[in-house]
């Protein structure tokens, strides 16, 4: 708007000189003059109007979703649709309405994000305080994640590192002092929920893998054997069919029973919970549509087990929280979350 008034207040000065002269031929060239300067004023009157003011936002929240096209790890999780009647609440934390994250537990449990510095969110754990154990970790796996950038984490004892080491987000008085697989029973294995191997492409991520948080009791062989053999087809399947394969495991650490056996298997006298059943859930999306299965064993029935043949273990998502109790992909949109989780093709996984 500065340059068009300067446009404008020149010609009064030239008018002025032109009349004293009285030069008939000058005053009709400053009119035009005149005219053409309103011209320009009136189509450049909307010039400034991008500078200042709001501006209408390429997403839409409605309070029950996460949005954003950002496809970086740190969001990669996030939906971007609208209708989730069971979802979780995202007003304080906007990380719970990532779609691989399953409904809350809420009660005694909490929610540990783990992030990193290259690319956000890690994995995230849900923690009960009372059992002390973890009830699932949930994460997502992509190409870049499976990078294999970095060894498996080996602790440096000259260095005072330990192998398992605590868990920062719980408060010391919530969780064990000491490491239960070293001080109490050498029958189990420190089991990985996230595990160490979808987690190589950086250092700090391999850490983060190794928390006590992240660990649930395994019989050795099984943890080596049958369990190792379904991270392997996960990862596989990750690379097969998707680009981002949103996975939940856990172990069965709450009360109740599945086919005339309790879900946990036994309780030491410290506490520690050890579960009988351990699952996997995981699913991915491709051209609108959404493919999901579960696999479901028992830890005690496989104790020393390496058995590879994966396809009798799935099951469909929903007999999976009927079973556990946990509501899966709760975040998914409920048309596409009711179709996937009735599915149970373990052919369509590569399962055999």
């Amino acid at each position: 708007m500065r340059s068009i008034a300067l446009l404008l207040f020149s010609p009064v000065i030239i008018l002025i000189l032109l009349c004293q002269k009285g030069t008939n031929t000058m005053r009709k060239l400053y009119f035009l003059f005149v005219v053409i300067a309103l011209s320009l004023s009136a189509c450049s009157s909307g010039d400034d109007s991008s500078s200042s003011g709001t501006h209408p936002s390429n997403t839409v929240n409605n309070g029950n979703s996460n949005t954003g096209g950002n496809t970086s790890n740190e969001n990669a999780g996030f939906t971007d649709d609208t209708k989730h009647d069971n979802s979780n609440p995202i007003t304080s934390f906007p990380e719970y309405g990532r779609l691989e994250v399953p409904a809350l537990h809420g009660s005694t449990s909490r929610v540990l994000i783990h992030k990193v510095a290259s690319y956000g969110i890690n994995y995230m754990t849900e923690w009960d305080d009372v059992q002390k154990g973890p009830r699932w970790s949930a994460y997502i796996l992509t190409s870049s994640l499976m990078r294999n950038h970095v060894p498996r984490y080996t602790a440096d004892r000259s260095r005072g590192e330990v192998q398992y080491p605590f868990d920062p987000l719980i408060p010391s008085s919530l969780q064990w002092d000491y490491d239960w697989f070293t001080n109490d029973n050498g029958s189990y294995d420190h089991g990985h929920l996230c595990p160490s191997a979808d987690r190589r492409c950086d250092s700090e991520s391999q850490y983060q893998t190794f928390y006590m948080s992240n660990m649930t009791p395994m019989f050795g062989p099984f943890n080596s054997g049958v369990w190792a053999n379904i991270e392997k087809a996960v990862r596989t399947a990750a690379s097969r069919y998707c680009d981002t394969l949103y996975v939940v495991k856990g172990g069965t650490i709450d009360n109740g029973a599945y086919n005339g056996y309790n879900l946990i298997y036994h309780k030491l006298e410290n506490g520690l919970v050890i579960p009988r059943y351990f699952y996997t859930a995981m699913f991915y999306r491709t051209r609108g549509k959404y493919y999901a299965i579960a696999l479901w064993i028992d830890q005690f029935a496989y104790r020393n087990s390496n058995e590879g043949n994966l396809a009798q273990f799935a099951i469909s998502i929903d007999q999976l929280e009927k079973r556990t109790g946990v509501d899966f992909f709760c975040n998914v949109p409920n048309a596409d979350e009711a179709k996937m989780e009735t599915q149970c093709d373990p052919m369509a996984w590569g399962l055999r």
